[in-house]
């Protein structure tokens, strides 16, 4: 799978809870690995998204 956005909240139970989106370079198959990017603001979020996505080349299927 390519690269996606995670949207979550930077501390779910605080009353002034922002959101963070977290953009992965393939989908977070494994616990151990780390977002690319970690950010409150959605534009910039896509724009990485995007640039991982140019860059993206899936495997071949066997």
């Amino acid at each position: 799978m390519g690269p996606c956005i995670a949207y979550c909240y930077d501390d779910c139970k605080a009353q002034d809870r922002r959101p963070e989106y977290r953009v992965w370079d393939v989908w977070q198959q494994d616990r151990l690995r780390k977002p690319v990017l970690r950010t409150y603001d959605v534009q910039a979020a896509v724009r990485e998204r995007e640039r991982l996505t140019a860059d993206f080349t899936p495997a071949e299927q066997a």
